[in-house]
């Protein structure tokens, strides 16, 4: 979760990936960085299924709103656990 928080809060030197898409939507429940999942979970195989990108999702969104909002990488750590 820590390394999607700095993906999403452009704290990485890779903060320009693509297999992280936060929903454009206004019309969403919880908090406003919500992610979507790129491609569906009917893989032929289980490479894309099993990913980082699609494994963190689920999870990601299930974050209250003081969690995500985190100022700092060191204040997300410590909402987190």
């Amino acid at each position: 979760m820590l390394q999607v928080y700095k993906f999403l809060s452009e704290k990485n030197p890779l903060s320009s990936c693509n297999y992280l898409k936060v929903q454009s939507s206004s019309r969403v429940r919880g908090h406003c960085k919500k992610l979507v999942k790129l491609i569906k979970c009917f893989a032929r195989l289980g490479i894309r299924k099993f990913s980082f990108s699609h494994r963190v999702v689920n999870e990601w969104n299930s974050l209250p709103e003081w969690v995500v909002s985190s100022t700092s990488v060191h204040s997300f750590k410590g909402e987190f656990s």
